[in-house]
């Protein structure tokens, strides 16, 4: 839902914007600000939902305020002749509702509610939150008669995917056509993910069950999120030939999440299944450092992404924190995935490249020594086989 707030006054801006943010359906709103009456022409020429209209606005910066020139943006707005988009609500707001004794038939014709938007007096803020909030209601119940959806996640290993129920029924206040699959395959244990028969063994019996699951949602536009040890079961799943089995060309989005595959993989195979293939990557994932330096078959590519091209079917994302931090709270109080993952799927919001990596000192260094054992890695395994059956038959 895209929100406009033409309001000059910044005091009472941030206002506004502060409490649509701690609305329980934020993540469904896009706000927009302009502090002029021409600026707002401009963001009219697209569709919008809402628009807080100061009524009292200048023509230009540095103008002086006027009524006449609210009241001629909200004639312009509201006209079937002219080229900008009426917003399904207007709603105005101005600190002298006396000084508008002139205007407001005028007003009123046009706007759907004028609010008497004093600093020092809140009332109009609650009256505002109450249209915000009937809004939000009618778009979700629009949103539950929309198209059928299906939305398939796959957890990592010593877990057993709880993020995926919480993730579940957020989708659920969205969509009641949305189908949700949480691909389960138990706890599995670190031991068995480092050996690599062990853990070939699971990514080849739970591909083959993901596969089952979407050729069973043929027809749906189908999401697949998958985290860490998922990726690789997703990755095995899709280099089999999904698509011929799918009614649907391709899917709508593949997201990897912590992935441990090497970042220099070919994952052509998954951004050909897909309409967008995202790469979300924790620059502080230890646990993937230590996949790397350690695990045979395994890399870091959801800590410092896949090499390869960002274009508008892939693209890798760089956030701040470690292996989990998909499924925690981000300073806005929501989850991660309410913020990055939930608009995509039931919203159709365009996904946010996000890119918080920033250079160190010693990143060179860093880098040479992470490059070097790695790549001596299957070396020391053998090494280590050595001397371990010297041991033995000692």
């Amino acid at each position: 839902m895209r929100i406009v707030i033409v309001d000059d006054s910044d005091d009472r801006f941030e206002l506004i914007k502060s409490a649509i943010e701690k609305h329980p359906s934020s993540d469904m709103f896009q706000v927009v600000r302009c502090s002029t009456a021409d600026e707002a022409r401009g963001q009219f020429l697209e569709a919008s939902d809402l628009a807080v209209l100061d009524l009292l606005l200048p023509k230009k910066r540095n103008a002086t305020p006027s009524a006449s020139d609210g009241l001629n943006l909200l004639k312009d707005i509201c006209n079937p002749a002219k080229k900008y988009i009426r917003p399904r609500l207007i709603v105005g707001l101005t600190a002298d509702y006396t000084g508008l004794v002139h205007y407001r038939e005028e007003f009123a014709q046009y706007a759907s509610i004028v609010l008497e938007g004093r600093m020092n007096d809140h009332t109009w803020l609650r009256s505002l939150l109450n249209q915000v909030d009937s809004l939000a209601a009618a778009e979700q119940k629009l949103l539950q008669l929309g198209r059928n959806r299906t939305l398939v996640t796959v957890h990592g290993i010593r877990t057993t995917g709880k993020w995926q129920q919480l993730l579940t029924e957020r989708v659920a206040q969205y969509s009641k056509s949305c189908r949700t699959v949480e691909l389960k395959y138990g706890f599995f244990d670190v031991v068995s993910f480092l050996i690599p028969w062990f853990r070939q063994r699971a990514v080849v019996r739970m591909a083959s069950q993901l596969r089952k699951e979407l050729t069973q949602a043929a027809g749906t536009d189908v999401y697949l999120i998958a985290h860490s040890f998922g990726t690789l079961i997703a990755s095995a799943a899709l280099t089999q030939d999904v698509k011929a089995s799918l009614i649907q060309p391709e899917l709508k989005m593949v997201v990897f999440a912590g992935s441990p595959l090497k970042h220099d993989t070919n994952i052509d195979h998954i951004i050909s299944s897909a309409a967008v293939t995202i790469n979300d990557c924790g620059i502080s994932d230890s646990v993937l450092v230590l996949a790397r330096l350690l695990v045979l078959g395994l890399g870091d590519a959801g800590r410092v992404g896949f090499s390869q091209p960002n274009t508008e079917r892939f693209f890798n994302r760089y956030f701040s924190g470690r292996h989990s931090l998909y499924f925690k709270k981000t300073k806005s109080g929501k989850y991660f995935f309410e913020k990055h993952w939930l608009g995509p799927v039931v919203l159709d919001h365009p996904p946010r490249r996000v890119d918080l990596r920033q250079d160190y000192i010693g990143q060179d260094v860093a880098h040479f020594l992470l490059v070097s054992i790695s790549t001596m890695k299957p070396i020391l395994y053998v090494a280590f086989l050595i001397f371990v059956v010297t041991v033995l038959i000692l």
